[in-house]
């Protein structure tokens, strides 16, 4: 888009209710990257049933800083065409050295919440 890199990240989960009941559900967000600061703005959703939902917030929100460190924080406000609202927060509160087949290596501990939607 315009010369800048475009990304998408899906992710899926299984909601479970106390009455025993569940939800499964799925999106693939849409960024675009910034050159300079390497942040990740979001300009779309799409949601397990298909629909896509575009971000209206003009600059585009920062979802995933492009730096990070100890105390970096993040508060976004996403609006999108459909009249909903989303907010989230991002801390960075430690590092955590993770084990893999591949190896170790180190990985930052979030603080993160969220609420609205599409």
């Amino acid at each position: 888009m315009g010369g800048s890199t475009v990304l998408g990240r899906s992710s899926s989960g299984t909601l479970t209710f106390s009455s025993g009941g569940g939800h499964t559900t799925s999106s693939i967000d849409y960024f675009l990257q910034d050159t300079t600061t390497k942040n990740l703005h979001v300009y779309a959703v799409r949601d397990d049933t298909g629909t896509v939902y575009f971000v209206t917030n003009w600059p585009l929100p920062i979802d995933t800083p492009g730096a990070w460190g100890i105390g970096t924080s993040l508060a976004t406000t996403v609006n999108f065409d459909d009249g909903s609202t989303e907010t989230s927060s991002l801390t960075v509160v430690g590092q955590e050295v993770v084990g893999s087949s591949l190896g170790s290596f180190t990985t930052w501990r979030t603080s993160e919440a969220s609420s609205g939607g599409s």
